[in-house]
């Protein structure tokens, strides 16, 4: 088993090339996302809790399973009145950690789509709006009128989210970045950090895999996996063009 603080840039080329073999017959942009995941984890299963990836979908193009999920956290939320048809939703796409549920997208009780209905809706989530801004999105973008902000706002974003220890990390509120401070206690969670982008498309398209690590280490570590990220946009590219996202 690896460990992130051995990791160079050579294992990770290794990694990439134990990962390729796997993703070029996959028939959906879900499959291959859990693939990767499964993949990763397995590589780093005794420092890893949980691995995820997620990639921002119009609600319009969902499932009916996470439509309804949607619905129904929005309403709890009080912000339904602010959902639209193309509103974008963080979806989960690939799952893979130390609890069954953990591994079966569907069985997730809070992540299956999380709605930018609003700045303000993002900005409440702490551990979001941070990995939007590592990723280099800032949240007026969501203020902004839909068609072709993704492009003036946005460009070619890419970047690398961190939290050095999940249990002290706090944004400029002073918040909890990982708010789930008993998951974090209780899976030993330390540094937490993720990788993602946006789909050269000139569409809406931002991928994220997300790692909830056991081990302390710091951000050139984890920029090390960035080309990881590039490469599976690269390979699932035709996937998402033809908007063949979700497996069912």
């Amino acid at each position: 088993m690896l460990k992130f603080s051995e990791i160079d840039s050579s294992i990770c080329n290794i990694i990439r090339s134990k990962i390729e073999s796997q993703l070029r017959d996959c028939w959906s942009l879900e499959q291959a996302a859990q693939k990767f995941i499964d993949s990763f984890y397995e590589e780093f299963e005794e420092s890893l809790v949980i691995a995820r990836m997620f990639m921002s979908v119009p609600y319009a193009n969902l499932p009916q399973f996470n439509q309804k999920f949607v619905t129904n956290l929005v309403e709890e939320k009080g912000v339904a009145s602010e959902m639209q048809y193309d509103t974008l939703v963080q979806s989960l796409l690939g799952t893979r950690g130390e609890e069954p549920d953990w591994n079966d997208r569907r069985k997730s009780k809070g992540h299956v789509g999380i709605p930018l209905v609003s700045t303000e809706f993002v900005e409440a989530t702490p551990m979001l709006a941070r990995l939007l801004s590592d990723f280099g999105l800032e949240l007026d973008w969501l203020k902004k009128p839909y068609d072709g902000w993704i492009i003036d706002t946005m460009g070619d974003i890419a970047g690398t989210f961190f939290v050095p220890d999940a249990k002290e990390s706090v944004d400029s509120k002073k918040r909890k970045i990982i708010p789930m401070q008993d998951f974090v206690e209780a899976y030993n969670v330390h540094t937490v950090f993720g990788i993602g982008g946006r789909y050269m498309l000139g569409s809406n398209n931002i991928i994220a895999a997300i790692f909830f690590t056991k081990e302390n280490f710091d951000k050139k570590i984890a920029r090390l996996f960035q080309p990881l990220i590039n490469w599976f946009k690269m390979i699932t590219i035709k996937l998402v063009s033809q908007q063949r996202i979700f497996s069912n």
